[in-house]
């Protein structure tokens, strides 16, 4: 496994990361220093990533819970169960130390964002007939990724290029 450290090596890596393939513990590993000529294209590529991750995410959830005609507790632990576990590989992105921290920031906020408004749409659809709704909406209030947005230490790695330290050469 090798470590990315060049522009070229990161857009490998987010590229390979849209695709869906496990790239978490490669980037944990990596290091990048940002400057006024990559920066951009940078921030681009990990983003284009991020979304397309999330757009993998989502045509899953879709799958499966059309696959999946949820009429008890049971059927829906048993998405939400299937469909957490394939969500954390977006949140372990989004909470990424290797990223720098506006970035990261930036994805955290998205991703608690995109958490929330899964759970309110799951809440809004919710068949209001159903004798167990009252237990599926604690099940849904259950579903969250706290773990990860706390998991950020004091020994957190500060970007070393912050936007106001930056070189501009002319």
């Amino acid at each position: 496994m090798k470590s990315p450290v060049t522009y070229a090596d990161w857009a490998d890596l987010f590229e390979r990361y849209g695709k869906g393939e496990d790239v978490l513990e490669e980037m944990s590993s990596g290091h990048f220093h940002l400057d006024a000529g990559t920066a951009e294209r940078f921030y681009a590529k990990a983003e284009e990533a991020y979304k397309t991750r999330k757009k993998i995410w989502l045509d899953q959830y879709q799958r499966n819970f059309n696959l999946q005609h949820i009429k008890t507790i049971e059927e829906l632990e048993f998405v939400l169960h299937n469909n957490k576990k394939t969500l954390a590989v977006l949140a372990k992105f989004a909470h990424s130390k290797s990223l720098p921290s506006e970035l990261r920031k930036n994805f955290s906020n998205d991703f608690t964002g995109f958490v929330n408004d899964f759970k309110k749409n799951l809440k809004d659809n919710t068949p209001k007939d159903n004798k167990e709704r009252e237990k599926m909406l604690i099940v849904i209030n259950s579903f969250s990724f706290c773990e990860f947005q706390h998991n950020q230490s004091a020994e957190e790695i500060p970007n070393p290029n912050p936007s106001a330290r930056r070189k501009f050469i002319f």
